[in-house]
C-alpha cells in the first residue's frame, strides 16, 4: 500500500498533476464501482503505464537523433574519403567501403578475370 501511495505521489511529481482516465465518467448510480483502494490500485497502474508511455516515446525521440547523429557521421567518413582519394590523386573510379575503410577501383570490379578470345 505504501509503495502504490510513493509510486502514485512520485508519478505527480513527475507529470505536475494526476490525470484523470479519459473513459466515460462513472454513473453515480452505477452499482460496479470499486472500493477506495481497489480505485487506488486501478489509478497507480494507469500512471505507471502513462509513464511507459513517455518513456517510450522518449526513446523513439532518442532513437531518431541517433539515427540522425549516425547519418551525418556516415556522410563525414565518405567526404573523408573523398578528400584522400583527391589528395593521393586517385582516379575518381576509386570508392571507399565505410564498413571496413578499404579503396578500391570500382571500375577494376567490373572487369572480368578471365578476358576472352575475339
Amino acid at each position: 500500500m505504501y509503495k502504490s501511495l510513493l509510486v502514485l505521489l512520485l508519478s505527480i511529481s513527475i507529470f505536475g498533476v494526476a490525470q484523470k482516465p479519459t473513459s466515460k465518467p462513472v454513473d453515480s448510480v452505477s452499482k460496479y464501482v470499486p472500493n477506495h483502494v481497489q480505485q487506488l490500485e486501478l489509478e497507480n497502474m494507469l500512471l505507471k503505464a502513462q509513464l511507459t508511455q513517455q518513456q517510450m516515446l522518449s526513446f523513439q525521440n532518442d532513437a531518431q537523433t541517433a539515427k540522425s547523429v549516425l547519418n551525418e557521421q556516415i556522410k563525414q567518413i565518405k567526404d573523408k574519403c573523398k578528400d584522400i582519394s583527391k589528395d593521393n590523386s586517385w582516379p575518381s573510379t576509386v570508392d571507399c567501403n565505410v564498413d571496413n575503410l578499404a579503396f578500391s577501383d570500382t571500375k577494376s570490379a567490373e572487369e572480368p578475370l578471365v578476358k576472352g578470345n575475339k
